[in-house]
């Protein structure tokens, strides 16, 4: 069996040796041509893996070391019958730590000393988004959590809607999956529309997937 890994993904290297041959390449060296014989490739969001690059291999198996599947022709993975594998909330803590730490910074360049008072919005309340509340309450924020399809399945009252959320918050933290379609769309939640809005906002991040954001 072989294995094309995409040679940035943290930890992977010799873990896979004893049980296959494993080629680690740069993203811009998996090709058609490189995949030609593989049968497992393993990535991250920037190779589009779809017909153009995956038509003609052997691949059967695609592992990706994020969460998101934006990146992957899910419709014609399931026409060729090659599996999917993502890996949810492998990096969450990691990018909690990211989101904070910019917050901390963001504070102290305002010379805020204490956060008490301060209303952060958390949308988006999953792997990432739980920790990221959670750990801001610790830091003394009032935290608000906004997640339509947990409020759905769970009921509203732990949650706020978005309007309550560009209503009260003075940060808005964005860690949602990227729905394009449907009710639950998050494609370009965050638009000019939207920080009219808001008028307490001084601090706006997206975590999540880039056109969460009307850049």
């Amino acid at each position: 069996m072989k294995i094309v890994v995409e040679n940035h993904i943290p930890y992977i290297a010799h873990l896979l040796e004893p049980y296959a041959q494993v080629l680690y390449l740069e993203t811009s060296d998996i090709t058609a041509s490189a995949l030609k014989d593989a049968d497992v490739l393993i990535t991250r969001t920037r190779t589009r893996c779809d017909e153009a690059l995956l038509s003609g291999s052997r691949v059967r198996m695609i592992g990706t070391a994020t969460i998101g599947t934006d990146h992957i022709d899910l419709d014609y993975c399931r026409r060729a019958g090659i599996k999917v594998v993502n890996a949810p909330g492998c990096n969450a803590p990691a990018v909690a730590q990211w989101v904070l730490s910019t917050v901390g910074y963001w504070l102290q360049k305002e010379g805020i000393a204490q956060p008490r008072g301060l209303v952060m919005g958390v949308v988006g309340v999953g792997h990432v988004g739980s920790i990221v509340a959670r750990w801001a309450k610790q830091m003394g924020f009032e935290v608000l959590l906004c997640d339509p399809p947990r409020a759905q399945k769970e009921g509203a009252a732990a949650f706020s809607t978005i309007e309550e959320v560009k209503a009260k918050s003075h940060i808005i933290t964005f860690h949602t999956p990227l729905y394009r379609e449907g009710e639950l769309s998050t494609f370009h939640i965050c638009d000019e529309q939207f920080l009219a809005e808001a008028p307490n906002l001084r601090l706006l991040m997206n975590a999540a997937r880039g056109p969460i954001c009307d850049n």
